[in-house]
C-alpha cells in the first residue's frame, strides 16, 4: 500500500499544479478556531455523502473499469445532487478542473454544503503491475477536506477493491471570495 500513499501525494501535487490558485493550509484559510467537534461532524457529513453516492462510481467501474469524472454534492437542504459533464471530449484532468471550478461557484453562492469529486487514475504497485485507483476528493464548507483512494482491479472477471487510504488536503472547491482574492495578491 506504500504506492497508494505515494499516489495520494502525487494527486495532491497534481491538483495543486492544475489549480490556478495557490492553496493555503486549512488553518490559514479557515482559521485555527475550528474545534475538534466541528471538524468531526464535518467529516461525518462527508463520509455520509460518500456512502450515499459511491454506488454510482462502483457501478461505473463495474461496467467499464474507467469512467469520466463526476461530482456529488449536498445542497443545504440535505438533498444529494450529481454533477456530470455532458461531453466526453475533455481529458480527465481538464474535466476534474472544470468540476472543481463549477462547484466553487456553487459553494461561493452557498448552494452546496459539501462536495465529492469522483475519478479514476492508474497507479503502479510495488510489484510493477498497473492498477486502477478510485479517488474521491471530499470537501466541506467549513474547510474540512480529504482524499479517499481505493485501489481496484478485475481478476477472473470479478472486480476486487483494496484497502482505502485517506489523506487530508487543502480545499480546492470550498474557497470563499475573500480566500480567492487573498490568493491573487
Amino acid at each position: 500500500m506504500k504506492i497508494i500513499n505515494k499516489l495520494i501525494i502525487v494527486l495532491v501535487l497534481f491538483g495543486g499544479i492544475m489549480s490556478t490558485q495557490t492553496i493555503l493550509a486549512e488553518d490559514e484559510v479557515y482559521g485555527a478556531d475550528l474545534d475538534a467537534f466541528s471538524k468531526e461532524k464535518a467529516k461525518e457529513q462527508l463520509l455520509y455523502l460518500m456512502a450515499q453516492s459511491i454506488d454510482r462510481a462502483q457501478a461505473k467501474v463495474e461496467n467499464d473499469i474507467v469512467f469520466k469524472p463526476y461530482a456529488a454534492v449536498f445542497k443545504p437542504n440535505g438533498e444529494i445532487k450529481y454533477v456530470e459533464l455532458g461531453e466526453e471530449r475533455f481529458d480527465d484532468s481538464v474535466a476534474i478542473e472544470i468540476l472543481r471550478r463549477s462547484l466553487n461557484v456553487l459553494a461561493r453562492s452557498r448552494k452546496i454544503a459539501t462536495s465529492a469529486i469522483y475519478y479514476t487514475v492508474e497507479a503502479t504497485d510495488e510489484a510493477g503491475s498497473n492498477n486502477r485507483v478510485l479517488v474521491v476528493e471530499l470537501e466541506h464548507s467549513i474547510g474540512v477536506s480529504f482524499i479517499s483512494a481505493t485501489p481496484y482491479k478485475r481478476v477472473d472477471g470479478k472486480l476486487l477493491f483494496g484497502e482505502s487510504v485517506e489523506r487530508e488536503h487543502a480545499p480546492q472547491v470550498m474557497l470563499t471570495e475573500d480566500d480567492i482574492k487573498s490568493l491573487d495578491e
